[in-house]
């Protein structure tokens, strides 16, 4: 069963992430994957086979539906996102996911406890508590230095293939979308590491696939 929320709580979840300037490289998979599951390559089902069952809650509506798997642990709180632009039904990509302070879950969810053995902590080591030494050490300087904010982007384009449904759509307009070039998507990557008093205690990772 699906719990559904405002369409606003999806900015709620994804608050942190904010523009930025990217680096001309893709982001390192550590550095996007929680406890083995890959923003922009795992699926809620992967998720939940992972971690264990918990419903998946609507944000969203018709026009910009929103999906969020929400699960609990030591004061932390883990919300994985899907939504309709990049992602939703059937398979439910994982475009974003935040790991946060239990105070901020959104109203209405239900959050399941995760198992003993899973902490929530990025494959490259980062994790609440963290102090800024140790983030610069495991992901070097940010993109971007908001003082309580740092903001880690990267950006890469990857050929659109000819047999992907959008390719005859985007063709006709590789001059206006794509500097002459054949069509491509550009896949984003963002880490956005939140302190207090110098400690990390928020950060959030969201990955996203467009075309011009």
């Amino acid at each position: 069963m699906n719990q559904r929320l405002r369409p606003r709580a999806l900015a709620a979840v994804l608050a942190l992430t904010v523009a930025a300037s990217a680096a001309a490289a893709d982001m390192d998979a550590k550095a996007r994957t929680l406890m083995g599951l890959a923003v922009g390559d795992a699926t809620f089902a992967d998720v939940q086979t992972k971690l264990g069952f918990t419903s998946i809650a609507d944000l969203g509506d018709a026009e910009d539906p929103a999906f969020l798997l929400c699960y609990e642990s030591g004061g932390a709180l883990v919300r994985f996102v899907s939504n309709g632009q990049f992602g939703g039904p059937p398979k439910y990509p994982v475009v974003g996911v935040r790991v946060g302070p239990t105070s901020e879950r959104p109203s209405g969810v239900r959050c399941a406890k995760l198992p003993k053995d899973a902490v929530p902590r990025l494959d490259n080591g980062l994790a609440l508590g963290a102090k800024r030494a140790d983030v610069e050490k495991l992901m070097g300087k940010p993109s971007t230095d908001k003082g309580d904010r740092w903001i880690y982007s990267a950006s890469i384009d990857e050929p659109m293939p000819r047999t992907d449904p959008q390719f005859d759509y985007w063709a006709p307009k590789k001059d206006e979308c794509f500097d002459g070039r054949d069509p491509y998507f550009t896949i984003g990557s963002n880490v956005v590491v939140k302190f207090t008093s110098g400690t990390v205690t928020d950060f959030a990772v969201v990955r996203t696939k467009t075309a011009c």
